[in-house]
């Protein structure tokens, strides 16, 4: 977006700097990060867009329906073993200075790189019927540093200078056992318990300087807020697969709220203003640690359940698997947190090309609940992507023995896209002479990101 040189009053600017920084005291407001997609957690899912809830019962099964570890035949060990991901973020007109007669928009822009391996998970056979496994899952690794400002002259060499930044990240990793029995030949049912611990990196910078050598004038003001949570909590996730004719599985999965053990913040905000206008406003330092520093939330639920319902169809050797999830909304004032009701969609196709390889496609969309905010900086992003993914098993055969009579390797690759669209809390200065406030954080931005990755998991079946 183009930018356009604008006239400034400097005595306009200090004076609404004065009057704006008990507004900025009030009302300042803790941040929160907000992560819109996340990897799959297991091989099948990266195949297929992550639409496996009615078909899965590999190891991949303690995190999307644990009923699938019923049908678990034997010894399951698969590893995610890389996640590489490439984010583009483009966000228009972050940044907004307003003059007498003029408005100066600059855009927000970043690119990061990410790798992780996003799972590790077991499955052991029990008995006919019944399966316990396990699961260690990255389901939020990211991070984003986006940088503006402008540096503008006026008449009578007059200089004005504008800064704003908005890092964020966030960590999350969940943690757990399942079951899954078989009650009836068509007909299972599972459980997973798994423990949460999650950190978010929350950091807002403004920055204005002002300077006018005709009439001796230097000003400037400085914001910072930092809010950095760690989380400790627990989610269970409960499953049904059922076989109701030989080519049509259906699913239902309930993933409940997640809940708060504890929570740690770290948080420092503070304002700096200083400078004077000779003749009219002697020296000034203005100094305030702390400005809204705000409680860690209370035991209790902190996220909205989600309720998934799943059916996979068989059309000769090929699968088709569709499935919806809905969560409703959740509020909880205490954390600053707004859910709204939010639905998702995914589907996916699995087929054999020969008896070792097997290739698949998905559709999915990972839609973010979180409410609209004002609150700076915000941001809300909805992710809608495709998938492609191919698998390749290699048999090992074994001595006869008591054992299993052979080991299936296998390898799976996929790549998967997600385009992001959303809103931004778009940072005003406003330094027209009748403003009432130097900062506004009453209008959003339009976001645009892009993620690219590329996925790598193996398998072991003994």
């Amino acid at each position: 977006m183009a930018n356009r040189e604008k006239s400034f009053s400097p005595r306009n600017v200090w004076k609404a700097a004065l009057a704006g920084w008990g507004w900025l005291v009030l009302t300042s407001s803790p941040l929160q990060a907000q992560q819109g997609t996340s990897y799959f957690q297991s091989n099948e899912a990266s195949m297929m867009g992550g639409a496996v809830s009615a078909l899965s019962h590999e190891a991949g099964a303690v995190w999307y329906n644990p009923a699938g570890l019923g049908a678990n035949s034997r010894g399951r060990l698969q590893l995610s073993n890389f996640a590489g991901v490439v984010r583009i973020r483009s966000i228009d007109a972050g940044l907004v200075t307003l003059g007498s007669d003029q408005r100066q928009e600059e855009d927000l822009n970043a690119t990061e790189a990410t790798f992780v391996a996003p799972a590790f998970t077991s499955a052991i056979r029990l008995r006919p019927g019944l399966s316990a496994g396990f699961g260690f899952f990255v389901t939020a690794f990211d991070s984003m540093l986006l940088r503006s400002g402008s540096n503008q002259t006026g008449t009578d060499n007059d200089r004005l200078l504008t800064r704003l930044e908005a890092d964020f990240s966030v960590t999350r990793y969940h943690t757990g056992p399942a079951i899954g029995w078989q009650v009836h030949p068509r007909l299972r049912i599972g459980l997973s318990l798994l423990g949460i611990y999650e950190t978010e990196t929350n950091r807002g910078l403004v920055g204005l300087d002002v300077e006018s050598e005709a009439r001796a004038l230097r000003a400037n003001l400085f914001l910072q807020a930092i809010d950095n949570p760690t989380r400790v909590g627990l989610e269970s996730v409960l499953g049904l697969q059922w076989e109701a004719l030989d080519r049509l599985h259906l699913a239902l999965v309930f993933r409940s709220p997640r809940l708060l053990v504890h929570e740690s913040i770290d948080q420092t905000n503070f304002l700096s203003i200083n400078g004077s206008v000779p003749g009219q406003v002697e020296a000034t330092n203005i100094f305030q640690f702390d400005l809204s520093p705000r409680r860690p939330m209370s035991f209790g639920f902190y996220s909205p359940l989600r309720l998934t319902g799943g059916m996979a169809l068989a059309l000769g050797k090929t699968w088709w698997t569709f499935e919806g999830d809905f969560s409703p909304g959740f509020d909880k004032s205490s954390g600053n947190i707004d859910y709204q009701p939010t639905w998702n969609l995914r589907s996916g196709i699995k087929f054999p090309v020969d008896e070792r390889l097997s290739l698949g496609v998905g559709l999915f969309t990972d839609r973010n609940p979180l409410g609209v905010q004002r609150d700076f900086p915000r941001i809300r992003t909805d992710y809608y992507g495709l998938s492609l993914g191919g698998r390749y098993d290699t048999v090992v055969r074994l001595a006869e023995g008591q054992g299993p009579s052979n080991l299936v390797f296998s390898f799976t690759a996929g790549l998967r896209y997600a385009l992001g669209v959303g809103k931004f809390t778009q940072f005003t200065f406003d330094l027209r002479p009748d403003a009432p406030n130097l900062f506004r954080t009453d209008t959003s931005s339009d976001v645009y990101f892009h993620d690219i990755s590329a996925y790598l998991g193996s398998e072991l079946l003994f």
